[in-house]
């Protein structure tokens, strides 16, 4: 062999050997990436493995899931599949169970909201209902108060006048268009001489029958608590002809009150109007009508947007003081008593309304009346602020 030859089967052999390491390498390489694959797998199938045993713990599957769950052996294929499985079932339980438990606490948030809402608005149902009570029961006392202070001032003069008749001083002697009821011996007769009684009730009935006086009873609208006003029907209304003035609380004298188309004043202290009002109310306010009618009957309240006319117009009704262009119905009742009904209206809380003037008048069923209906009074009420 040639020297040459010899160099290039050494250099061959000493490849050779080389390659054959190289290989030997490659191989151990490759095993050890195989496992270190496997390891990486182990972990990762742990990792994934240990929320969902917790889950299994945490919702407390039936003993006999668990177990099947807890005792096969990861070692098997058959048990991997099998756990695996369950793993999915659990999983999806507990999902569910997650689901249904938000759903039901979202439920009871918005059950409680309603429940807030509702006692929300019964709060404020209860509040506006004690505030309109209290408003009524503060409107009845001013009443009571002012009845009394009346009753008081009328009882005064009917004592004073009683002692002056007693004492026998002449031009106190006479009794003209008053009523005196309810007081077992209404009126005192001095010890000589006569009493001249004109033109009254006296429920005692010592001068019924002469003088145009009557004994009947003049409907008090709340004698027991002091007010002496006139209901509807009595004989009392326009029974002072030629009369003239105002009565005890400022009205004027001479009204319709019976609705028969003729004006005459009325016995007593106080003037039935089939129409009252106040002369002024606050924007924002209730402004209340006091109404009287024939019971049985119907009524009916108008409006005009301005004073009433300086000259009223005749009509088969009686006199309307309201321009006929400009009336607004507003309100119709039906007469059941023969004391007022309110009618209440609230004012806008409008400060443009401020200043302006608004006229209302009643126009009345009435079995008095030719026509069968009247023209009440009229009223104009002034807005403040």
């Amino acid at each position: 062999m040639e020297p040459g030859t010899e160099h290039d089967l050494a250099e061959l052999t000493i490849d050779r050997s080389r390659g054959s390491r190289r290989r030997k390498k490659g191989r151990s390489k490759g095993v050890l990436g195989i496992a270190l694959w496997i390891v990486l797998l182990a972990g990762s199938l742990w990792l994934f493995q240990r929320p969902l045993w917790s889950f299994v713990d945490r919702i407390r599957l039936p003993a006999v899931q668990v177990g099947r769950v807890l005792t096969r052996s990861p070692g098997s294929a058959a048990a991997a599949s099998g756990a695996a499985a369950n793993g999915h079932v659990v999983a999806r339980l507990f999902y569910d169970d997650h689901a249904a438990g938000l759903a039901r606490a979202e439920a009871d948030v918005l059950q409680a909201e309603a429940g807030a809402a509702r006692a929300r608005a019964d709060t404020v149902s209860a509040r506006d209902a004690v505030a309109q009570r209290e408003a009524q029961a503060r409107a009845a006392q001013q009443a009571l108060v002012e009845a009394q202070v009346e009753e008081k001032l009328a009882r005064t003069e009917i004592e004073r006048i009683a002692k002056l008749v007693a004492d026998g001083v002449e031009n106190e002697r006479s009794l003209e268009r008053t009523i005196l009821f309810g007081n077992g011996d209404d009126v005192l007769l001095p010890p000589a001489g006569n009493v001249q009684v004109q033109d009254c009730n006296v429920g005692d009935g010592d001068f019924a029958g002469s003088n145009g006086n009557v004994s009947v009873d003049p409907l008090f609208r709340a004698p027991a608590r002091g007010d002496y006003r006139l209901g509807f029907g009595t004989v009392c209304v326009d029974a002072a002809p030629g009369v003239s003035g105002t009565d005890v609380r400022g009205a004027a004298r001479g009204n319709d009150g019976d609705l028969d188309l003729v004006l005459a004043a009325d016995m007593g202290a106080y003037e039935l109007r089939t129409l009252s009002a106040p002369d002024t109310v606050g924007i924002g306010k209730k402004l209340n009508f006091e109404l009287h009618g024939e019971p049985g009957s119907f009524l009916t309240l108008y409006l005009a947007r301005t004073t009433q006319l300086p000259v009223p117009d005749a009509t088969p009704f009686g006199l309307r003081w309201l321009p006929q262009n400009q009336l607004e119905l507003i309100g119709m009742h039906k007469v059941l008593s023969p004391h007022a009904l309110v009618h209440t209206v609230y004012v806008p809380n409008a400060p443009g309304l401020i200043g302006m003037q608004f006229s209302f008048q009643v126009l009345a069923r009435s079995t008095a009346a030719p026509a069968g209906a009247a023209w009440g009074d009229a009223h104009t009420v002034e807005f403040t602020p």
